[in-house]
């Protein structure tokens, strides 16, 4: 978020010397921070409390002026801000309300002072963009002091038994250096400090990085150095960020990056998808695998363009990673509730190097999982279409003789065919021409008693049944041949609209 500047409140002692001086302030916003600045006549140590927690000092300068900040005041307006003198002077109070300041560590840098004999009162402070700088000059004359372009001031006040006049003003960074210049009617002995307050969630990491747990979303910023990540990493970094340097992922990764990605690149663990967007082969040499085969490299997926909030919607999600000699009983990777396994209901299914076949004799086999839903989306990705494969998608079947399938057929037809199989007996609902090609994906959408039937993203059919309409477990099909289509993924959705 960005820093903002929200308030100020002044209480002047300036009458009489006094070792107290109290003011009531509220604050209100997300990551608040109190700015307190305290200016005396003579040197004297001061503290500050809010609400009788102690202000952390920033800085003091001759024991004449001091700087403290206190973060996530409360926000009542009864908060009560005290300022302790060592010893009784005359002087002033300001405190300033910020939000959308880091919270931990230290909020400010770039802390300056600097003094001088001209009409320009001029500091410049080292900071980044979007940090919030603030200055303090004082005078020791009566005269106005004018801020420079860009600065917006806060208070400008003349205290006469303290001799000083003191002014305050911000501005928001644009740059990596930010000049706070006032001029004076005529050349005057001034001071000036100045820092600058450091956004939350908007610094850039950079050097060796480790991040341990489960990570939500890392950056949007581009990160450079040796990275390490610990624990289940939900997303990554967004399509406009870029990582260099050497990487390692330890744990399970959903979405890895959408971005070119330079360096050697290491993932250990269980990998949804290692890609490119934009397809570019020569990232491939780039990406070193763990031995036990566990991430895939393909140049696209029936995952692209799958956000966090996606992952909601998502009731079976299997990548086929790594080898199960049979699929009975097998738990899908990634997002699967808990519980959810996979059962054979005819033939010999495996999971060999990424992907899902029927690796038994020449009889029709299947095999489903229970999603928990009869209305879903349902997408998988296939391959080895070579030869005369014959597969498909079942939807809603209740055991091996009653279920609805989207016939893959490739060759030689190439259609797209909706069946009902009730009591072990097909019927055909209707056969539509289409082409298949390696890594289509066929998307199958079960909405009520429409079945829509979709070959990479373009509908191809849709009918309707009523056969079945409350089964809930759906899978996949292979029709027995020499020729067996390889599914190199699948997922089952929540229906939400096709």
């Amino acid at each position: 978020m960005a820093i903002a500047y929200v308030s100020e409140s002044t209480v002047s002692f300036d009458a009489a010397a006094v070792t107290t001086a109290t003011l009531d302030m509220a604050s209100s916003g997300d990551n608040r921070l109190a700015f307190i600045i305290v200016n005396t006549d003579g040197a004297t140590p001061v503290t500050v409390t809010v609400e009788g927690s102690a202000a952390t000092l920033i800085n003091e300068g001759g024991g004449f002026y001091h700087f403290f900040y206190f973060l996530s005041p409360p926000t009542a307006a009864t908060t009560s801000y005290v300022c302790q003198l060592a010893t009784a002077k005359t002087g002033v109070m300001e405190v300033i309300q910020l939000t959308g300041v880091r919270q931990s560590g230290t909020p400010y840098r770039g802390l300056i002072y600097a003094s001088g004999t001209t009409t320009a009162p001029t500091i410049t402070v080292s900071c980044e963009v979007n940090d919030m700088v603030i200055d303090n000059p004082n005078i020791r004359t009566n005269e106005d002091l004018v801020p420079g372009a860009g600065q917006t001031q806060i208070d400008d006040a003349w205290y006469a038994n303290t001799g000083a006049r003191f002014a305050y003003s911000y501005e928001l960074a644009t740059s990596t250096a930010v000049v706070m210049d006032w001029t004076i009617a005529t050349s005057q002995v001034w001071e000036n400090q100045g820092l600058a307050f450091i956004p939350v969630f908007l610094s850039t990491p950079s050097g060796a990085q480790t991040f341990t747990g489960t990570l939500v979303k890392d950056s949007r910023k581009v990160v450079s150095g040796a990275q390490t990540f610990t624990g289940i990493i939900t997303k990554l970094i967004n399509k406009t960020s870029g990582f260099s340097g050497a990487i390692t992922f330890v744990g399970g990764l959903t979405k890895q990056v959408q971005k070119v990605v330079a360096g050697v690149l290491t993932f250990i663990g269980v990998n949804a998808r290692v890609r490119n967007l934009d397809d570019v082969p020569s990232i491939y040499l780039d990406v070193s695998i763990s031995a036990d085969n566990v991430a895939l490299i393909r140049p696209r997926s029936i995952f692209d363009g799958v956000t966090e909030a996606d992952t909601i919607s998502y009731l079976v999600f299997d990548t086929f990673y790594g080898n199960s000699a049979s699929m009975a009983s097998r738990v899908p990777s990634f997002l699967t509730p808990s519980g959810v396994t996979w059962q054979i209901l005819s033939g010999t299914w495996s999971v060999t190097s990424g992907y899902a076949a029927h690796t038994g004799d020449a009889t029709q086999a299947a095999v489903v999982v229970n999603s928990g839903q009869s209305d879903v989306i349902i997408e998988a990705e296939i391959e080895n279409l070579t030869g005369t494969p014959d597969g498909g998608i079942i939807l809603r079947a209740t055991d091996d003789n009653n279920y609805l399938l989207v016939a893959i057929d490739v060759s030689p037809t190439n259609e797209m065919t909706f069946w009902r199989r009730e009591g072990g007996t097909f019927t055909q609902i209707a056969s539509v021409s289409t082409t298949y090609t390696e890594n289509s994906i066929v998307k199958v959408t079960a909405n009520g008693s429409t079945i829509s039937g979709y070959v990479n993203g373009i509908l191809v059919a849709s009918v309707t049944s009523t056969f079945n309409s409350t089964a809930t477990r759906h899978g996949l099909r292979d029709n027995g041949p020499t020729d067996r289509i390889r599914y190199d993924s699948f997922t089952v959705r929540t229906y939400a609209g096709g």
